[in-house]
């Protein structure tokens, strides 16, 4: 069951920007949740998504929000919205890197789940909590970002109530490592959606440097 999140996660964030002092670099996992905000790729609506703080003013979120997008916009959990840059991306895999210039937090460690394990992500900007239960490590096979070819990879087969706008938010180990990103959700079952490996996005968080930017609206819109 989605839920939204209490006040009590969220009051530590808000109150960073207060009195004057600086803002703490977000390092608990409702901090380095984001709000992802694509413009572009139709008329009169934004696309919405989730991501993912990792380190060095990088977020991971997923291909499918911001392909095409003319526009990125990333609000993090002290309210705040940034301007983003494409980083970096996979359309088959379904994973992206945005470049968030000024947002730095420490740099994420990587981790992984096991069949059983309970967690929760936090969706947008921690707006909402996200509880899921794994139910089997497998290798995936989905279509890329545009419903072409058969693509395989790593990640996770959840039980969890998953609502557009959730997918690219993180799931994290009991050690608060970065495990996995949600990127789908079942059209016939509602507790049932799928989670890419973090393993999976390496290459691309490896291939960014400082001067790494891509144009999103060079690639088609998602459908």
């Amino acid at each position: 069951m989605r839920i939204a999140a209490p006040w009590s996660v969220l009051a530590f964030v808000v109150a960073l920007a207060g009195c004057g002092g600086s803002i703490r670099e977000p390092g608990t996992v409702a901090e380095r949740a984001v709000r992802v905000r694509a413009d572009g790729c139709h008329p009169t609506v934004d696309r919405l998504g989730s991501g993912t703080l990792v380190g060095g003013g990088l977020v991971v979120t997923v291909a499918h929000t911001v392909a095409g997008a003319s526009a990125i916009e990333v609000t993090t959990a002290d309210g705040v919205t940034h301007v983003a840059q494409l980083a970096a991306i996979d359309t088959a895999l379904d994973v992206a890197i945005l470049r968030v210039p000024g947002r730095a937090a420490p740099t994420i460690e990587h981790g992984s789940l096991g069949p059983g394990d309970r967690g929760t992500s936090f969706a947008g900007a921690g707006e909402a909590l996200i509880p899921y239960e794994v139910r089997r490590g497998v290798t995936l096979r989905f279509a890329d970002v545009y419903r072409e070819g058969s693509y395989g990879r790593a990640g996770y087969e959840l039980a969890a109530e998953v609502d557009p706008g959730d997918s690219g938010a993180g799931l994290f180990d009991d050690e608060g490592h970065l495990a996995a990103i949600m990127f789908a959700a079942s059209r016939v079952s509602r507790d049932r959606a799928w989670a890419t490996a973090i393993s999976e996005a390496e290459h691309l968080l490896a291939s960014v440097d400082d001067h790494s930017e891509i144009a999103a609206a060079s690639y088609r819109c998602a459908p």
